[in-house]
């Protein structure tokens, strides 16, 4: 019961005697401040765990299949988890146990190969599909951040460049329709340069074939990666239509002058902690220069003298862009991954 009940001290049995020598005899729970713990006035929660608690101690050594629905039932998240491992502690006696479930927490604790969905095909009938994936598979798809849960209900995934789209997009899609982007289902992940984008797209679509893959890069892939690309694309492992390729090179460069002098004097003038305003000719000095957002961070240094930070300056256009500022790429990826 203390495993179950953090507040729980002792079970106190009552025994009151009547004419006959009939006994009649009560149990009170009694907390750490010796107040009896009324099971009756708590939530379904705290019921659904003292039930576990006395299954805990009176399940059956002979007993092979355990089967629960819905353990989760008002259960907050700790309590999901403490259910989670003890049935955990029963598979490892032995046990056979399965669960239904719906809770996001317990279904991302679990191992990949022990998560089936079942769903109802008005034809066929229930149908049940489970992921076929190696250990080093699992290992990179949490190492990008994917969930089984994201494995399971996104419907739509898009692999993005760097850690600066991965700030902007989030942030410049709610501000556009109003709700976040994750309301549609669909997960942002970040590769580890454009050169890793045709990997990602291999693995994540041979471990979930039924998600939609998006891919948003910059415009300076070098012929090795392209040509992994269009591989991919000839395999159908992704459309050619999904592939959005942006700015002259980089990213920062999709944005007119204006927009991208008023997103680094804000950057600017939070550091510095004074307003600082940085003139569109000074942007439009650098715009033939090798490295667009090298330069755009030297003028960054040179008025604060600290390093200069992509992805938080993506932040910031994402906040001082509007949508006619930004490339018409971003509107049509938007629209794409809202239908």
């Amino acid at each position: 019961m203390k495993e179950f009940l953090p507040d729980f001290k002792e079970i106190n049995p009552i025994v009151t005697s009547e004419p006959k020598l009939n006994l009649k005899i009560n149990v009170e729970l009694l907390n750490n401040n010796n107040q009896q713990m009324l099971l009756e006035k708590m939530g379904d929660g705290t019921n659904r765990r003292t039930t576990l608690a006395i299954f805990k101690h009176k399940k059956d050594k002979n007993d092979l299949v355990y089967v629960f629905d819905e353990v989760e039932t008002h259960l907050h998240i700790k309590a999901q988890l403490d259910v989670l491992r003890l049935l955990k502690d029963l598979f490892k006696e032995g046990k056979q146990i399965i669960i239904t479930t719906h809770s996001p927490f317990i279904i991302n604790q679990v191992k990949l190969d022990e998560i089936k969905l079942i769903s109802l095909d008005a034809d066929r009938g229930s149908q049940i599909f489970e992921l076929g994936s190696t250990t080093q598979t699992q290992i990179t798809l949490a190492n990008l951040g994917i969930m089984n849960i994201d494995l399971f209900f996104t419907s739509k995934l898009l692999i993005v460049e760097g850690e600066s789209e991965l700030k902007f997009i989030p942030i410049m899609y709610e501000k556009l329709y109003g709700y976040p982007i994750t309301q549609n289902f669909l997960k942002i992940v970040k590769a580890d340069g454009i050169k890793d984008i045709p990997n990602f797209i291999r693995i994540i679509k041979n471990s979930f074939s039924k998600t939609d893959i998006f891919a948003l890069m910059d415009n300076d892939a070098d012929e090795e990666t392209k040509e992994s690309l269009n591989k991919w694309i000839e395999n159908g492992m992704i459309e050619n239509s999904n592939i959005f390729v942006i700015g002259q090179k980089e990213f920062e460069d999709t944005f007119p002058n204006d927009v991208l002098a008023l997103a680094l004097s804000k950057y600017i003038s939070d550091e510095c902690g004074y307003e600082v305003e940085i003139e569109v000719k000074e942007i439009q000095k650098i715009r033939k220069s090798k490295k667009f957002s090298k330069s755009l961070g030297d003028i960054f240094y040179n008025m604060t003298y600290r390093g200069f930070s992509k992805p938080t300056f993506a932040q910031y256009l994402a906040l001082y862009a509007e949508e006619e500022d930004i490339d018409e790429k971003f509107i049509r990826l938007f629209k794409l991954i809202s239908d």
